[in-house]
């Protein structure tokens, strides 16, 4: 496959609308409000620059990504801006075929103070300890898994207390073929949740 594909996704609650750069020159990404998933830009395979500012600043954050053939890559900016937490996580899509019948749930952690969260579908755990971006270590926040194609209840729970729910989906229909992004995003006490789709090319 020729190309990569890249997108940004701002998720940084107190940051305002913000302009993307890519190697240093204005992007058509510009006034992306939080919290928003933007469209998939089409690139070369390389390196590249991904500069993040307020909208008519100049970057505050940039992010080296470098992109390979056949790349899927979210950039997601998390962290407050006021207190100088804002980071930038590169989380590497997979837009691979499916298993028959199967749907692809990706989720993300976004919320910086919050606890592990399981991913419960249907009730079900699918992801265990979902962490903020390094606070397990390597662990980046962001996990992958194959479900059935149905209608799903999808909810981010408290590991240390699963009543505790976070974000609570309760009826999101999947179709076979397709990638599903949920984030949970927000500040610790008032968590939300973004989600997006994308139907998988045909090779």
């Amino acid at each position: 496959m020729s190309g990569a594909h890249l997108r940004v996704a701002h998720f940084s609650p107190d940051a305002g609308a913000v302009d993307i750069y890519v190697n240093g020159t204005i992007s058509n990404w510009t006034k992306v409000s939080y919290p928003t998933v933007s469209g998939w830009m089409k690139l070369s395979a390389g390196t590249y620059a991904i500069g993040i500012a307020q909208t008519g600043a100049s970057p505050t954050l940039t992010a080296n990504v470098t992109l390979a053939d056949g790349d899927w890559i979210t950039v997601a900016v998390t962290g407050s801006l006021a207190k100088s937490t804002i980071k930038a996580t590169v989380l590497v899509e997979n837009f691979g075929a499916l298993t028959d019948g199967n749907a692809r749930l990706s989720v993300f952690n976004g919320v910086e103070g919050s606890p592990s969260y399981d991913v419960l579908v249907d009730d079900k755990a699918a992801v265990t300890l979902l962490g903020y971006p390094g606070t397990q270590g390597a662990n980046d926040g962001f996990y992958i898994v194959e479900v059935p194609t149905g209608t799903h209840k999808i909810q981010f729970v408290n590991h240390s207390d699963n009543s505790t729910v976070a974000v609570d989906l309760p009826g999101i229909p999947m179709s076979a073929g397709t990638n599903y992004f949920v984030a949970a995003v927000g500040t610790s006490d008032a968590p939300g949740v973004i989600f997006s789709s994308d139907a998988i090319p045909t090779p």
